[in-house]
C-alpha cells in the first residue's frame, strides 16, 4: 500500500532542507511529499524527527510544523508555546517557552530573558506536556551570577522537571537571582 508524507514546515530564521515529489533534495522547500510503501513509513517518520531536531539546534529559531499525514493513519503534530510554572523564586524568571509535537515525541525549549529572584534551595518549572520516563538531562544554569551546566531531570507520567544548580545534582542559592535554559526532547506519558 502506497501512503503519502505531507509536512509544511515554516522557518523564521535559517534555511531548511527537504525532500521534492521525486524524493531528491532540495533547499527552502515548504512542502514535501514522497510515496512510500507502508513498510517505509517508520524509516522515513525517524528521518523526518530527526531532520526537525536539527534544524531546531543548528537553525536557532523557531519553526512550525503544522501537520504530517500518512494515508489510513494521522500522525498528531503540534507546535506553539506555553507559560511554566515555576518553584524556587519569589519573583519569577521572564521566558520564551516553545514546543513542537510529533506524535509522542516532544522538542521543548526554555530561554531566560531575565533570571528570576531565588528563595529557595529548588527549582522545579513544568514542561508543555508530562514526560513519559525518568530522565536527566545537562542544562546551562545560572546560578547568583554563575554560569555553568547543571542538571534538569524528568519524572514518570510528570509535567514538572526538577532541576539542579550543578551535574552533582546540587541545591541552589537561596537568595541572588537563578535561571536555566532548557532544550530537551523526550517521550511524553501516554
Amino acid at each position: 500500500m502506497i501512503g503519502m508524507v505531507f509536512a509544511l514546515l515554516s522557518m523564521f530564521v535559517g534555511q531548511a532542507q527537504a525532500i521534492d515529489a521525486n524524493c531528491t533534495t532540495t533547499t527552502n522547500l515548504s512542502i514535501y511529499r514522497c510515496p512510500f510503501r507502508s513498510s517505509d513509513w517508520y524509516a522515513s517518520y525517524t528521518g523526518i524527527v530527526d531532520e526537525l531536531d536539527a534544524l531546531a539546534r543548528t537553525a536557532k529559531s523557531s519553526f512550525t510544523v503544522t501537520g504530517i499525514l500518512k494515508a489510513d493513519s494521522e500522525v498528531f503534530t503540534s507546535s506553539g508555546t506555553w507559560t511554566p510554572t515555576w518553584t524556587g523564586f519569589s519573583a519569577n524568571p521572564s521566558v520564551v517557552a516553545s514546543f513542537v509535537r510529533i506524535g509522542n515525541l516532544v522538542k521543548a525549549e526554555l530561554g531566560v530573558t531575565a533570571h528570576g529572584t531565588s528563595n529557595s534551595t529548588a527549582l522545579t518549572v513544568t514542561l508543555p506536556f508530562a514526560a513519559r520516563s525518568n530522565m536527566a538531562y545537562s542544562v546551562q544554569v545560572n546560578d547568583s551570577g554563575v554560569n555553568q551546566y547543571g542538571i534538569c531531570q524528568t519524572g514518570p507520567a510528570s509535567a514538572t522537571v526538577d532541576c539542579y544548580a550543578n551535574a552533582a545534582f546540587a541545591g541552589w542559592t537561596a537568595s541572588g537571582t537563578k535561571g536555566i535554559w532548557l532544550g530537551i526532547t523526550y517521550i511524553m506519558n501516554y
